[in-house]
């Protein structure tokens, strides 16, 4: 027999990008960006080939340009 028990998770992430001096005849221009985030989620094995899960995010970002 299996032993069937929930197991957890956590994903902590984040990314920032940056880009600058783009031209478009005599406009120049470039942008800012940065997020980051935290997933939780669960997950539970039945046993019998059959599982069940829940995950969720939370996160902040923001562009600048």
């Amino acid at each position: 027999m299996t032993a069937r028990a929930p197991t957890f998770g956590i994903d902590v992430n984040g990314s920032f990008s940056k880009a600058r001096h783009y031209s478009a005849g005599s406009v120049e221009y470039g942008y800012r960006s940065d997020i980051s985030g935290i997933t939780v989620g669960s997950d539970y094995s039945f046993g019998n080939g059959l599982a069940a899960g829940l995950a969720a995010n939370f996160g902040k970002g923001s562009l600048r340009g």
